[in-house]
């Protein structure tokens, strides 16, 4: 058991209790904008009066996996006035790389999680960008889920390649 002093063990609880003196400073705030952000002052991008361009949105796929059939879009909407991109805009090839170069910018021939990306949207207004993409709706044809990260993926039409992995 350790001694603190003048007799004390913390262990025993015996002895005088002698207190210590430890300086203590006030952490210095470095983002200036802190106060600001905590009073509400704060102006975010939201908060700015944006002019002249476009918001954008992007639909996504409900099925974890599913072969893409189509996207149905409401006839109330005059979707004349959007911008409306599938992969089939997309100019050369449909991926991203991850970890590998398989990942679809935006899914076409089939998704292969929820909420995959399967088209962009922009408008003016943010309201009726928000109204339109409520207003599409995947349709897909579900598929069997793959559970095992180790199996090959079976073949896809339009892939290049045939070892590209889930």
């Amino acid at each position: 058991m350790t001694d603190l002093g003048n007799g004390f063990c913390p262990a025993r609880g015996t002895g005088v209790v002698r207190t210590v003196d430890i300086p203590y400073t006030e952490p210095v705030m470095h983002r200036l904008e802190g106060l600001a952000k905590l009073r509400g002052d704060e102006k975010y991008t939201d908060d700015l009066p944006l002019t002249d361009f476009l918001w954008g949105m992007t639909v996504r796929s409900p099925f974890a996996r599913a072969r893409v059939t189509g996207l149905s879009r409401d006839a109330s909407i005059d979707w004349a006035a959007f911008t409306f991109v599938t992969h089939k805009d997309i100019p050369g090839v449909n991926e991203v790389y991850l970890i590998e170069n398989d990942q679809p910018i935006l899914a076409g021939i089939e998704t292969r999680h929820r909420h995959e990306a399967v088209a962009l949207l922009a408008h003016p207004s943010r309201a009726a960008l928000r109204r339109a993409v409520a207003a599409v709706a995947g349709e897909g044809e579900e598929l069997d889920p793959v559970f095992d990260p180790l199996a090959p993926p079976p073949p896809r039409p339009g892939e290049r390649a045939a070892d590209t992995a889930l």
